[in-house]
């Protein structure tokens, strides 16, 4: 079975309706009650201390989860097809792969 997430892209969108929460996911729905798409995150500040700034911030981050992994496994791919890596080049490709491996809930390839 793959380990898959929801597919991207993701936004990020307020919602006044909940406090406003920061909705996180592919689609922003037109009303909580009538949602159908999937919700990845709902990121809050009210109960936590974070600041409306931070809050937005938060979302933000994310949001972008999806095109982040997408970017780094292809430079992932790139560097380590292109350059025969020693050192501290590959601990980096490394732990970029340790990295996609925890986004991707797998094991990283010996």
């Amino acid at each position: 079975m793959e380990n898959t997430h929801t597919k991207g892209p993701w936004i990020s969108s307020p919602h006044s309706v909940h406090n406003g929460n920061y909705y996180v996911g592919p689609e922003a729905p037109d009303s909580w009650e009538d949602s159908v798409s999937p919700c990845v995150a709902i990121v809050t500040y009210s109960a936590y201390g974070v600041s409306p700034e931070q809050q937005a911030a938060n979302a933000r981050l994310i949001a972008a989860a999806p095109e982040m992994l997408k970017a780094l496994k292809w430079a992932v791919e790139e560097i380590d097809s292109a350059y025969q890596l020693r050192g501290i080049e590959r601990l980096g490709v490394l732990r970029s792969l340790e990295a996609i491996a925890a986004a991707e809930g797998t094991e990283v390839e010996a």
